[in-house]
């Protein structure tokens, strides 16, 4: 009989007679599989970890409040009732839609009165109002020019001048064109189902066809972009964060990831909300450091690495961290043992997200805000920090919770940095609110047509979600836009943007709001 230990082969003729010798090999291999089978425990933990996080992100709940806060509130044992919340019943339709008359009259006959044959006189007007709908529809908008020539001498011949496409040689008007857009980036509607769109109203176009609109339509909105980047920089706190993008070019047959970065602002004293998202082909830090060359402030981000070289001069840019992204990785943990320490982690987080719950219902200004985190944030911080020092020692660094304690230590100054400044915020959840336009997007059309498609798609989503912020419509801004851009001085180009713009003409009333 023969067995290995360290590398070394043993035959049990070879063993030694000698007890005080077997019991040195015999610790020793006691030593030697103990530390394998922990080895070997780690890993098993480590590998239930990761099944059961992919799990919950294929088939489980995406939310983490609600399944966060149901644990926890089994944790504080908390078994309250709460009053059942009455419906508030059908919605007043808004005012600002336009209203169409339709009158419901009784006739002649019907205008005497049984008991003593008088005529009935109107008294009151009772409305019932109903949603209607009024169908898109395509129509060709027909160009005349109206030509002259001198009868006298017929030396002479005017004719009237045609007005700018929106694309130079365009079939498209201006308006079609926001219509095609807003599909596609706003309400997520990929070629290929704006293609039936199109057939079902009797007219074929390809998806080759609507791609050169958008890329014609990138180029002529690309100054506006430009600018509404130049203004963004300007303030003084920004988020940013970014999320894969496939492109795929004609003739290939596997798609690059690409990663589209948005780079947002809140609203705040003498500045708008805006985003700015950029198409990059890679995820190298190098390309937030171009972006932001121009910018001073706090820069609110999740830890990537690659934003490391904008805070070597903090005198400049400010890392603000994302407590969410904490709370997430204690979140996982929970997610694989129910009966983790990590909940006491969560449950001090909780406390500070209800504070800044209480904080955003009351209406505080950045002053307030500052002096009720010092007095009710900070504390719960401090408590945060003994809780990470106290089990750091306690969790193996590689394990799911070591590695949630780490991330937390490792970034405790970005995390806290909300205390100091009543205009930051929690989390870095604005700029992932920001990409999900992004995520909705991808999930439909699958990829952009090439690097080209993701830098055509990064100029429109910045004017549109912009819009959004604004609550300008993107439908009514994209169209008078595209019709005024042909003739529009470049250096008046500011007032073209979303949150400066105001029509060249009317809008129907339902579009204005």
């Amino acid at each position: 009989m023969t067995f290995s230990f360290d590398d070394k082969t043993f035959d049990r003729k070879q063993l030694p007679n000698d007890p005080e010798a077997l019991k040195d090999i015999i610790e020793g291999l006691v030593h030697h599989f103990s530390q394998k089978i922990g080895e070997l425990l780690h890993k098993i933990d480590q590998l239930e970890h990761e099944v059961a996080t992919l799990k919950k992100k294929q088939f489980g709940q995406k939310s983490e409040k609600l399944s966060v806060n149901k644990t926890l509130s089994s944790l504080e044992n908390s078994n309250k009732d709460e009053p059942h919340k009455k419906h508030p019943g059908r919605h007043k339709l808004p005012d600002h839609l336009e209203r169409a008359r339709i009158p419901h009259d009784l006739n002649e006959e019907e205008k005497v009165c049984p008991l003593c044959q008088g005529h009935l006189v109107k008294i009151q007007e009772m409305v019932s109002e109903q949603l209607d709908v009024i169908p898109a529809k395509l129509q060709v908008k027909e160009h005349v020019r109206f030509k002259y020539a001198c009868r006298h001498c017929y030396g002479s011949i005017k004719i009237s001048k045609l007005p700018d496409a929106p694309i130079d040689k365009g079939l498209p008007s201006a308006n079609l064109l926001a219509h095609v857009l807003t599909n596609k980036f706003y309400d997520h509607v990929p070629f290929y189902r704006q293609q039936r769109w199109f057939r079902r109203h009797g007219y074929e176009v390809s998806r080759s066809t609507l791609w050169s609109w958008e890329e014609k339509c990138a180029i002529a909105l690309e100054p506006l972009v430009k600018a509404l980047g130049h203004e963004l920089v300007t303030g003084d706190h920004l988020f940013t964060d970014d999320t894969p993008m496939p492109t795929l070019e004609k003739g290939q047959s596997k798609a690059k990831i690409g990663r589209i970065w948005a780079y947002t602002r809140r609203e705040a004293l003498n500045q708008k909300s805006m985003t700015v998202y950029e198409y990059t082909p890679d995820r190298k830090g190098i390309h937030s450091q171009i972006f932001l060359k121009d910018f001073k402030g706090y820069l609110q981000v999740d830890a990537f690495a690659g934003f490391n070289k904008l805070f070597i001069n903090e005198n400049t840019i400010t890392e603000v961290g994302c407590m969410a992204h904490a709370r997430r990785k204690f979140i996982e943990v929970t997610s694989v043992d129910p009966h983790s320490h990590a909940f006491g982690a969560l449950k001090l987080i909780q406390e500070l997200y209800k504070i800044e719950r209480f904080i955003k219902q009351a209406g505080y200004s950045d002053e307030q805000r500052k002096y009720l985190r010092k007095r009710r944030s900070k504390p719960f911080l401090k408590g945060l920090y003994r809780w990470l020092k106290k089990y750091q020692s306690l969790a193996p660094p590689k394990s799911s919770l070591g590695q949630a304690i780490g991330y937390a230590f490792n970034h405790w100054k970005a995390l806290t940095a909300f205390l100091g400044d009543g205009r930051l915020e929690i989390d870095n959840n604005r700029s992932e609110r920001a990409i999900k336009p992004i995520v909705i997007g991808r999930k439909n059309f699958l990829f952009m047509g090439g690097p080209r498609g993701g830098w055509a798609a990064a100029i429109i989503f910045s004017l549109i979600e912009t819009c959004r912020q604004n609550n300008v419509d993107p439908q009514a801004y994209l169209a008078d836009v595209l019709e005024r851009l042909p003739t529009h001085p470049n250096r008046l180009i500011k007032d073209l943007l979303p949150h400066h713009w105001k029509p060249s003409y009317d809008l129907p009333m339902a579009q204005a709001a």
